[in-house]
């Protein structure tokens, strides 16, 4: 039985009842044609969800049960499975990718999987120009689940970033007014998603991608997006140990998997819709037959869900029964009139990550001008995790030695200036009873957080050398692939 560290602070976990596109775009005359997703559909997709608060109570154990994971696991992304070795190195999962929700995906699988991944009806547009209505059962799994995760990532995200005090709210007011920033709920009303939780989204997309790509019948390569080195039998691997803490988890992921492969496989011996005019999509063409085409097609429709999510909030008193409801001030703030975001900076094709946070990793690798979702979601899930593995540690460290100063060298508090790291007074006036181990405690508070913290590093540190061990392995894959080896 894995043993959950001690990962993040405590933040009230609640329950559902407390937290709870037609595209308008034409096709330029010769541009290879494309299945289009309508631009209100995502939105409408995420309106239907959220009309029923029932679908937010289902996620509640995958986002806090008691069984919801709150560690990095880190694993051999080979098929054989196992502890990973110390030599071979391991991949290390995020405790956010651990418990992100699938639930439509699982009921996709069970329900609608055998389906082929064309379908629907042409809709004329005028007399010339058609375009194809893509009723897909496996987009709009993909937009449900991506939409849920998002919600329940944003009303975390605003929990952990919430002054707990009045010290605290009147520092946190200090340093915004210093660096213009404001709290999160403020800043989406403003438009502006903060760019912490902007990361989180890429992570996001980027995982809901790799369970759509473990499902491809290619065993040799991910897609011809991806180094051909990066054997997609470990891609199923990595997808399937991510997939929550239980067998049960591995089981539902498994089937998802499987049916995504039937899926491909039965769309590529079908002909697609095929329209007339400039916009019709033609037998053979490039429509969907395969997890790249697919994702090429459709990863714009979750991306809109997903922005659509954020102008969503709980109704109705705390402690109440309280359901889901659209704000009109979000969405004026982030969605246009066609439910497309507002600000070009958040459209899919052109919002960027950028290294701007002096706490975080920092990619060597970045441009200037940071990082497209297009390209960040295209990056081997080794490298994502490593990124976000070193991203988290800076800030988590970073507050837990903050808590350690306040704690044992805090000169504002009698009684927590000169504090050892075993709970004791360590200057003369103390008569040294650090030196003293049946003497009792002088800071309880002192030897309470740097025993978290050395139990914490203790784990990052096996952590980190798993991953370096890695390194080299899988840096090795992407410089092959590039001198064509």
């Amino acid at each position: 039985e894995e043993e959950e560290e001690d990962e993040e602070e405590d933040v009230p976990e609640d329950t559902a009842e407390d937290t709870t596109q037609k595209t308008e775009e034409t096709q330029k005359e010769g541009e290879a044609p494309t299945t289009q997703d309508n631009a209100e559909k995502p939105c409408e997709i995420v309106k239907e969800l959220f009309s029923n608060v029932e679908n937010l109570k289902q996620a509640c154990p995958t986002k806090y049960g008691k069984n919801a994971p709150t560690s990095w696991k880190c694993i051999s992304d080979t098929t054989t499975g196992g502890e990973p070795t110390g030599n071979d190195g391991a991949i290390c999962i995020p405790p956010r990718r651990r418990k992100m929700y699938i639930g439509p995906l699982k009921t996709w699988a069970n329900n609608s999987g055998n389906d082929t991944q064309v379908s629907g009806e042409a809709q004329t547009q005028g007399s010339s120009n058609t375009t194809v209505n893509v009723d897909d059962g496996l987009l709009k799994a993909f937009v449900e689940s991506a939409a849920v995760e998002t919600f329940f990532l944003w009303d975390r995200y605003k929990k952990e970033n919430k002054p707990q005090n009045t010290s605290q709210l009147q520092l946190l007011t200090s340093t915004l007014e210093n660096s213009g920033e404001q709290n999160p709920q403020t800043s989406l009303q403003k438009g502006h998603i903060p760019p912490d939780f902007l990361r989180q989204m890429f992570y996001t997309l980027a995982d809901y991608k790799d369970i759509l790509y473990s499902g491809s019948n290619d065993t040799t390569s991910v897609s011809k997006d991806t180094p051909s080195s990066s054997s997609n039998d470990n891609l199923k691997n990595i997808v399937l140990e991510a997939s929550g803490n239980t067998e049960e988890g591995k089981k539902d992921m498994r089937k998802i998997q499987e049916k995504l492969k039937t899926f491909f496989s039965n769309s590529g011996d079908k002909p697609s819709t095929v329209t007339s005019g400039p916009s019709s999509v033609k037998p053979g063409s490039n429509s969907g037959n395969d997890p790249a085409s697919w994702w090429k097609q459709h990863a714009e429709s979750i991306w809109k869900g997903m922005v659509c999510a954020l102008t969503y909030e709980e109704s109705g008193a705390k402690g109440q029964s309280s359901n889901i409801q659209q704000n009109s001030g979000l969405k004026s703030a982030l969605l246009d009139t066609n439910n497309k975001p507002k600000n070009t900076q958040y459209q899919y094709k052109t919002v960027e990550l950028k290294d701007n946070d002096e706490n975080g990793a920092k990619s060597t690798q970045s441009s200037a001008s940071g990082t497209k979702l297009t390209d960040f979601v295209l990056r081997p899930t080794y490298f994502r995790y490593l990124e976000e593995w070193g991203e988290t540690f800076c800030k988590e460290r970073k507050k837990r030695l903050e808590k350690i100063k306040y704690e044992c060298r805090n000169s504002e508090q009698e009684g927590k200036r000169h504090c050892s790291g075993d709970g004791h007074d360590c200057t003369e006036n103390g008569n040294l009873k650090h030196k003293d181990i049946s003497a009792d405690l002088y800071c309880p508070d002192c030897y309470k957080q740097c025993r978290k913290y050395k139990k914490w590093i203790d784990i990052k540190f096996v952590e980190y050398h798993k991953q370096e061990n890695k390194y080299e392995g899988e840096r090795g894959k992407l410089t092959k692939d590039k001198s064509g080896g």
